[in-house]
């Protein structure tokens, strides 16, 4: 599923695209609307990581630990997984 489309503009190299990186980019937007089917993927898999989050949130707690070290823990291991098909 393609979101967005990032090209680089063909302005030649002057002073301002120098001083500002992001300018020599522009953002487009994507050539179809989101359906229902991938926005009801996206919401699915976000749930998902929200609740792995919240039950290593709530392992932590039990080791003595810090709450938000389980729930960065999530992240990290599912993060990638299941946001990286986006």
């Amino acid at each position: 599923m393609e979101i967005g489309c990032i090209k680089r503009s063909k302005r030649s190299a002057d002073f301002f695209s120098l001083a500002n990186p992001f300018s020599t980019y522009n953002i487009q937007a994507a050539e179809r609307p989101v359906s229902n089917s991938d926005l009801t993927a996206i919401l699915l898999v976000l749930l998902l990581l929200i609740a792995f989050a919240q039950a290593l949130g709530f392992l932590f707690t039990k080791l003595r630990q810090p709450k938000v070290v389980g729930e960065i823990l999530a992240g990290v291991v599912l993060g990638p997984a299941l946001l990286g098909r986006f």
